[in-house]
């Protein structure tokens, strides 16, 4: 069983179903993953005990590192011969053949 309401977003607004995410236990737009308000507290819970849980979706490229200070997951920058993340700029510690290859791939 499944509930299909209407999502409320602008560029949306299909009919589909709707998800519930474990933390905020906020309803959300399957299609669109905009935030639905139009969500009753009952359709909340069920959705809840039947497990139509919100999957969390990445968006991290294959060349994405961990930063060792920021703890951020993101793909490195270039500057001046050195990787470094792109929100603290601190540079990573990687191997010289991961560094020949990011660059091989960056420079295509």
């Amino acid at each position: 069983m499944s509930f299909l309401l209407q999502c409320p977003n602008k560029d949306c607004r299909k009919v589909t179903d709707v998800v519930v995410d474990k933390d905020t236990k906020l309803a959300y737009c399957s299609d669109c993953d905009c935030e639905m308000t139009n969500v009753t507290n009952f359709v909340k819970q069920s959705l809840f005990s039947m497990k139509k849980f919100r999957s969390v979706k990445k968006s991290v490229s294959s060349y994405a590192l961990e930063c060792g200070n920021c703890r951020k997951k993101m793909t490195p920058l270039l500057v001046k011969d050195a990787l470094c993340c792109p929100e603290c700029r601190e540079p990573h510690r990687v191997t010289s053949h991961f560094k020949n290859m990011f660059i091989a791939n960056m420079s295509k």
